[in-house]
């Protein structure tokens, strides 16, 4: 704890804590309080989620790839649908397109799009399907799959039309 933090700190949500505790964090104090999530899978040491970049929660994530799409000109239809199907990540639309958007993470770009196995396709494309259905005003528009790959410290990358209806 640094000097005149506990007579400075008042009381505040988690939200606050967690905010302040990562400025604090970024000034290069170090405290356990919200550092101490578990074990590292790369390192065995008892530290923070973050520390060795092996694990991103995948709600930063998916608000990466949203706000990417944003900037693109689409307007965020939802947000990790669940459906009885499966989930899809995103669903954007832009003009008279509505795309079901898979998010993927990775290291690299092509282990990214490596990784949207042929089954994961066919799950999306049943989940959207439902998805359809529950939503009528959407069945004249035309649809599409796409992919955002995202890699660490890199703008995500949009795939547009990464695989078809059929699930190829």
């Amino acid at each position: 704890m640094i000097p005149n933090e506990r007579h400075q700190r008042k009381k505040r949500g988690r939200a606050a804590e967690m905010r302040a505790a990562w400025a604090l964090r970024l000034k290069g104090y170090r405290s356990t309080k919200f550092f101490t999530h578990g074990r590292c899978s790369n390192c065995s040491d008892v530290i923070h989620y973050f520390d060795c970049g092996n694990k991103t929660p995948p709600q930063s994530i998916e608000m990466r790839a949203a706000w990417a799409l944003r900037l693109k000109g689409y307007r965020v239809v939802a947000r990790r649908v669940r459906t009885p199907a499966g989930e899809i990540d995103l669903i954007a639309r832009r003009g008279d397109v509505v795309a079901f958007v898979e998010v993927k993470a990775r290291p690299t770009y092509t282990q990214a799009a490596s990784s949207v196995s042929p089954g994961q396709r066919r799950r999306i494309v049943r989940a959207a399907a439902h998805y359809i259905a529950a939503n009528p005003h959407l069945t004249a528009m035309t649809q599409r799959f796409d992919s955002m790959l995202v890699v660490p410290r890199k703008w995500p990358h949009h795939v547009i039309s990464a695989w078809r209806e059929s699930g190829d």
